[in-house]
């Protein structure tokens, strides 16, 4: 949401310097310069949204085997169980744990399609997920 507002901030200020270079635009033209970015910065957003997701193989439906891509599951696979479509998330399977407390809900974006789909019911339970160790020091 922060990207949205600075991007259209500074299209804005963009569109009213290159419109009114020597004088000062009126408050009317300042509204509309701003809706006008505004509504640019809106789609070049959805765009990219969509635009990712299509990469991470989505949109995932039910049944689907994905790997999480953030968070403390980051690199687990499971299998989408629910959709939330009205909110663009679905949930993945990672153990009873996970789903009383609601960690397994995540977004398109932070999901890839599986590769390998029969890892999904080996990595459904966390004592069967490899951790990342603690980074060693080099020096």
């Amino acid at each position: 949401m922060t990207a949205f507002v600075v991007l259209a901030v500074a299209l804005t200020l963009a569109i009213v310097a290159w419109r009114y270079p020597r004088e000062m635009p009126s408050l009317f033209e300042f509204f509309g310069a701003a809706a006008g970015a505004v509504v640019i910065t809106w789609l070049v957003f959805v765009t990219l949204h969509a635009l990712a997701v299509r990469l991470n193989g989505g949109p995932f439906r039910k049944g689907d085997t994905v790997e999480i891509l953030v968070g403390p599951h980051r690199g687990r696979i499971g299998r989408v169980y629910e959709e939330w479509r009205e909110r663009g998330e679905v949930r993945v399977n990672l153990g009873a744990a996970a789903e009383g407390r609601l960690e397994d809900v995540f977004g398109q974006t932070q999901l890839v399609r599986a590769r390998k789909p029969e890892l999904a019911d080996r990595q459904a339970s966390p004592e069967s997920t490899p951790r990342p160790s603690e980074p060693s020091s080099m020096f």
